[in-house]
């Protein structure tokens, strides 16, 4: 099989049908354009062989890839899509927990051996992503324990991030938080323009979508920041950086740590 081809991201109409031989592909995304626990996963595990547990797929925003309290059987590896736990209240509002891109995974119940978790797992942008199943990935981890130290450090780092957007919202002002969560998109994307809107950053963030559209506006009359309908350029980081709160610069260093970690590296490799 080639694996240029079925490392490729796929058209594809629904999140349950896989990337099949001879499908064509929108660009030549590969596993060496992420430095993510995929990569790690795909370079000693040799994931492509299980063609059937291991699939390319396409994920649309607002989709719900497992809802609260439900069971996990797969596992998700965003590549361009991203996705969100969020915590849903009794009265519909909810806020979002946690954003995980292309250096991470959802699904860690998977890896902890705890099936489910009382949140719900969202798609935020339209993108790909790899899905494997619970079954297959419980192979794999078991053949390679360093990979599963791997991640469960994501793990760690998403409950670190998850306390310090707690206190954020306790104790900084909308446009701190809007600072915050524009800045960490762009680093999880690494690009200036983000793709999202005032409702979803309102959702994300517990807010009224018209405080953030207050906030943008603010960002927006001081050049720092432009926005439509359906993104937000970052005109001048240094100046957003300015603006966010010091919970930027915490997580910044947080997940810099973990890059520096030896369990980022392969067995064997040079630190």
């Amino acid at each position: 099989m080639n694996r240029d081809k079925l490392l490729a991201p796929a058209q594809m109409k629904h999140a349950s049908e896989p990337l099949v031989s001879g499908q064509s592909a929108t660009s030549g995304v590969r596993f060496a354009d992420y430095d993510s626990v995929l990569t790690l996963l795909s370079r000693r595990l040799h994931l492509l062989e299980r063609v059937d547990d291991f699939v390319c797929i396409d994920l649309h925003a607002g989709q719900v890839v497992c809802d609260c309290n439900e069971v996990f059987h797969h596992v998700y590896f965003p590549l361009t899509a991203r996705l969100a736990y969020e915590c849903i209240l009794d009265d519909g509002r909810s806020i979002e927990l946690v954003t995980i891109g292309r250096n991470g995974f959802a699904g860690w119940p998977v890896v902890t051996r705890t099936g489910s978790m009382p949140f719900r797992t969202i798609v935020t942008a339209s993108g790909t992503a790899f899905r494997c199943s619970e079954a297959s990935l419980l192979a794999c981890l078991k053949e390679e324990p360093w990979v599963e130290a791997r991640m469960l450090q994501y793990v760690e780092l998403m409950f670190a991030e998850m306390s310090q957007m707690a206190s954020c919202a306790r104790l900084h002002s909308i446009e701190q938080q809007v600072a915050c969560r524009l800045l960490t998109l762009a680093d999880n994307c690494r690009a200036a323009r983000i793709e999202t809107s005032a409702v979803s950053l309102s959702r994300a963030l517990g807010v009224t979508a018209r405080s953030v559209r207050s906030a943008l506006h603010v960002l927006g009359v001081a050049g720092v920041v432009t926005h439509d309908r359906h993104g937000v350029m970052i005109e001048q980081r240094a100046a957003l950086e300015q603006r966010s709160c010091e919970c930027y610069r915490v997580l910044k260093a947080l997940y810099r740590s973990s890059d520096d970690s030896p369990l980022h590296s392969e067995p064997g490799s040079a630190c």
